[in-house]
């Protein structure tokens, strides 16, 4: 990856703390799973503990555990800001078989894997971070406009032609 991008992205997360906060550069998450517990492990140069709760109904006589980790937290006696963001991109993008589960320095062990184990394509973290924020966002701007990019074109419909298993997409 560095290579291929003439070591553009050859920071460490503190590097991109201020140009976020200053609104240069947008804030960029990135949400691998922890195999071990299924949770969202969320890795970002800025403090992100508000993704880690639910918004829960003040009626309710129980606080139930949080659904995602804050990376920069669980591993601050390890320097988390000193990460380097590849790092922490291919920790996000592990397809079995072809790169392995990343192990974090912890015990016991965390083992981090592709995001896609729980939200393939970012929508829920999306909708609960606008969902945080919906007054300021409100008030300050237009609409919001989610993008999503996809490794290939989504299929409309099924036709009759249309592989109906693994093997026949093959």
């Amino acid at each position: 990856l560095d290579e291929n991008t003439d070591s553009v992205l050859d920071k460490r997360l503190r590097d991109y703390r201020l140009p976020e906060e200053q609104a240069i550069i947008p804030m960029l998450f990135i949400t691998p799973t922890i195999v071990n517990d299924g949770r969202q492990l969320i890795i970002s140069s800025q403090g992100l503990s508000f993704m880690t709760d639910y918004d829960i109904d003040s009626n309710m006589s129980y606080k139930p555990l949080p659904q995602s980790v804050e990376f920069s937290r669980l591993f601050a006696a390890q320097d988390a800001q000193n990460l380097c963001y590849t790092s922490a991109l291919r920790m996000n993008a592990t397809f079995p078989y072809i790169t392995p589960i990343t192990a974090l320095p912890s015990k016991p062990v965390v083992e981090a894997m592709d995001a896609g184990l729980l939200d393939n394509f970012g929508l829920e973290t999306a909708v609960k971070y606008v969902y945080t924020f919906r007054k300021w966002l409100e008030e300050n701007t237009g609409r919001i406009i989610i993008i999503q990019i996809r490794d290939q074109f989504k299929r409309a419909k099924i036709t009759d032609n249309s592989p109906h298993n693994v093997m026949q997409s093959f």
